[in-house]
């Protein structure tokens, strides 16, 4: 009998322990993505930066060439 409730003891402590880091990661990436905003690409543009890019609005090209280099 005390070798079940041992059992389920640790079973219940395990399944806590991993909800916890669950919870712990989850708070962790939502900070992380709260506090880095994207840049916004709005025109024509070379990208030289490493970071998060949105483009923001259509961009029409005026002339030759890539309308965005990375």
């Amino acid at each position: 009998m005390a070798r079940r409730v041992n059992a389920i003891a640790l079973s219940a402590i395990m399944v806590v322990s991993l909800f916890a880091m669950s919870a712990v990661a989850i708070s962790g990436t939502a900070q992380q993505t709260e506090t880095i905003a994207p840049t916004e690409i709005t025109d024509c543009t070379t990208i030289d930066s490493p970071g998060h890019y949105v483009l923001a609005q259509d961009i029409v090209r005026t002339d030759e060439g890539p309308c965005i280099s990375i």
